[in-house]
């Protein structure tokens, strides 16, 4: 139940989290950046397996 729960609450988390940083214009640099650090540092982590 939790894991159903997980599932259905992650795509809806990363869909409103890019709406946001969508509109709200000042604070599409800084997510950009820390989207590509994120995404580094999953690399990084995959890499390490």
């Amino acid at each position: 139940m939790v894991v159903d729960l997980a599932v259905v609450g992650m795509p809806f988390w990363v869909l409103s989290g890019l709406w946001m940083w969508w509109e709200i214009k000042p604070a599409r640099a800084a997510g950009a950046i820390f989207a590509l650090l994120g995404c580094g540092i999953f690399g990084l982590l995959l890499a390490s397996i």
